[in-house]
């Protein structure tokens, strides 16, 4: 047994599924990957795999029953679970073949299968691979529960694996301590010490209570969603362009030109999108914002670090966007500081159930680890089914082919009318700034390259 405590998340993502004895069994809101590999064979994926396990002690970690009401003295074993942790240079892996396929749909299902069976907070390790050979091309897809792995942990994994199979692909197996990023243990520990010292006088609760509505409650998705609170409903999920690569240079340079970050900027988008969906009186936008959750010696981390922090700010539908931007700059430099606070601990010290409706973030996935790596790897991000609920996440992530709303959300007619019209909104608004401002109109339209200049630039992209 490891001494090291559970994050709060993780005892709260447990205790949750261990309570859950009906559902669909493919509802399995893993978060995965996929990666070509060059030159793979079943030693090479699996050394490249084993290596990634040593490399991230959170992969290697199994959750037991604790003995709860029988303190043991130790941090972290008195409680409903506790942490089992192999030592490096145990986990290995062996192929399993899952058949020949002739097409892809029969392919897909049994990837999905093989997640929905592996990739749970019931089944160690967790997460599940998948190996797909289609004529000299080998990829790697990979899922992991939410126990062990968050969003920028696919990030991570997606930058990893490529190199580290490089390495066994060729024959020259790395050091196995080569570079260990700092431990999502740790960090759990670091968790338990800043939260057993907060109370209900904590002055970081109050962005919390200010989020909550006249019933004490988080609010659920806005009334124009078609959404209630309580509602029980199927996902989908979209993504939909917001702006060109060349546009979100320029917002980025508008943005800076007025103090303030472009994340900041496409996040007031977003709200200013949901306020005129409202109607044309001025709306208070309640709605909490996603957190990578990593401090410096775990950028590099795998593990659940992600939180969120409550957001809420009064937007005015005919305000110039400059003004709208800034109250989101002020709205949030007052409530980020509340994102450290677990959801679950905010819950407990308000007295009340902290469930989020609608979840907002910003993505800058050209300052991921390895995204100049992509297209070569052709690595692409996955997530898993998700029960039926009334939530909505909505990620704003700007690429360098360009920024794209996407959204998970309620599969109802009326609430992806309402996100399409989100992404519709916020174009609109974002080229009636640009157009208004100092940024050259032909920094915003590409020129048409000739056929030579063409190969040129895609040959660019593909290096990048």
């Amino acid at each position: 047994m490891d001494p090291r405590p559970l994050t709060h998340d993780q005892l709260g993502h447990l205790s949750g599924a261990m309570g859950r004895t009906q559902g669909d069994p493919a509802d399995a809101p893993w978060i995965g990957a996929s990666c070509v590999l060059a030159d793979a064979g079943p030693g090479s994926v699996a050394a490249a795999l084993a290596s990634l396990f040593d490399r991230h002690e959170s992969l290697r970690c199994d959750y037991v029953p604790g003995q709860v009401g029988l303190p043991s003295g130790v941090p972290g074993q008195d409680e409903p679970f506790r942490r089992r942790l192999l030592p490096p240079l145990v986990v290995e892996f062996e192929e399993v073949p899952l058949g020949v396929h002739d097409d892809a749909s029969a392919v897909h299902a049994v990837i999905m299968d093989w997640f929905a069976a592996h990739a749970g907070p019931a089944a160690w390790p967790h997460s599940a691979f998948v190996t797909l050979e289609s004529g000299d091309e080998v990829t790697l897809f990979a899922a992991f529960d939410h126990v062990t792995f968050d969003g920028f942990s696919m990030y991570t994994f997606a930058a990893e694996i490529p190199l580290l199979h490089r390495v066994f692909a060729a024959g020259d197996a790395p050091d196995p301590a080569l570079a260990l990023s700092g431990s999502h243990l740790e960090h759990a520990r670091d968790e338990r010490e800043f939260t057993r010292s907060l109370t209900v006088q904590e002055p970081r609760l109050r962005p919390w209570r200010e989020l909550l509505d006249d019933r004490g409650q988080v609010p659920g998705l806005p009334p124009a969603s078609g959404v209630r609170r309580g509602d029980q409903v199927t996902h989908a999920m979209v993504s939909l362009p917001v702006a060109a690569a060349e546009e979100s240079e320029a917002f980025r340079a508008l943005c800076e030109s007025w103090g303030v970050s472009y994340g900041l900027g496409f996040i007031a988008l977003l709200l200013r999108a949901i306020a005129v969906q409202e109607g044309p009186a001025p709306t208070t936008v309640r709605t909490m914002m996603s957190t990578h959750g990593r401090s410096r010696p775990y950028r590099g981390s795998v593990g659940w670090f992600a939180g969120v922090a409550p957001l809420t700010v009064d937007v005015d539908p005919s305000a110039d966007l400059r003004d709208s931007v800034m109250a989101v700059r002020s709205a949030w430099t007052d409530s980020a500081p509340s994102g450290r606070i677990p959801l679950g601990v905010v819950g407990d010290l308000l007295g009340t159930r902290v469930e989020p409706g609608l979840v907002v973030s910003f993505m800058d996935s050209r300052y991921c680890p390895g995204w100049s790596e992509w297209a070569s790897t052709q690595a692409r991000g996955y997530l898993g089914h998700v029960p039926p609920s009334d939530q909505a996440h909505a990620w704003i992530n700007c690429l360098p082919t360009g920024t794209f709303l996407e959204a998970r959300h309620p599969d109802t007619r009326e609430c992806a009318s309402w996100v399409s019209t989100l992404a519709v909104l916020m174009r609109g608004s974002l080229q009636s700034a640009l157009r208004g401002s100092r940024v050259p109109r032909s920094e915003l339209v590409p020129t048409v390259p000739s056929p030579r200049q063409e190969s040129a630039h895609h040959a660019d992209d593909s290096s990048r």
